[in-house]
């Protein structure tokens, strides 16, 4: 067999008996007939094309879904999250705050197509594993129990929900536990 191609297209064709349907090959235009506008490219992934390793340890886990976090609020418009974490000399009063959030924000594009939120995914996986492993070493619950609900209440102990266009990142603690 054939190694399987890096890219195949969906195509415009027909089926055996004539009738209009689509097909894959590995061209966008097999033939002068063939717009190569009307071709879907499909690119293959997997470990080998798209998946990657990080090693972390707890604190940069936390600063990497902290700065995901915020830059996914200021694509959602929530810029005054942002501006309380600028390194200024003294932090902005209010009026000041709503000022520059509110001027900022009139720079936004009125109509343009909202940013897959990867970064609120990747936070929400961050975070959630972050959650449940304190609350395994502070013996709230133990691994393979269920959440202790009056101990576990905020969202942060939810599980993440997809809200970009990748699927959700998986995140494992050192040793191979998920």
């Amino acid at each position: 067999m054939s190694e399987t191609p890096e890219i195949i297209y969906l195509i415009p064709g027909e089926d055996v008996d004539g009738a209009p349907c689509m097909v894959w090959c590995d061209d966008p235009a097999p033939s002068y007939a063939c717009d190569p506008d009307e071709a879907v490219k499909y690119r293959k992934v997997g470990p080998k094309h798209g998946d990657y390793t990080l090693h972390l340890t707890e604190k940069q886990a936390a600063e990497i879904s902290y700065a995901c976090e915020i830059l996914a609020r200021l694509r959602m418009g929530q810029i005054d999250m942002a501006l309380r974490e600028l390194p200024l000399a003294e932090p902005m009063h209010y009026e000041q705050e709503q000022y520059v959030a509110g001027y900022l924000k009139s720079l936004y594009r009125k109509y343009g197509k909202r940013a897959d939120c990867a970064a609120w995914d990747l936070h929400q996986v961050i975070r959630h594993r972050l959650a449940w492993d304190r609350a395994y070493r502070d013996g709230i619950v133990k691994p393979g129990e269920r959440r202790n609900w009056p101990e576990m209440m905020g969202v942060i102990y939810d599980d993440p929900l997809p809200m970009g266009g990748e699927p959700l990142a998986r995140i494992e603690k050192s040793g191979g536990d998920q």
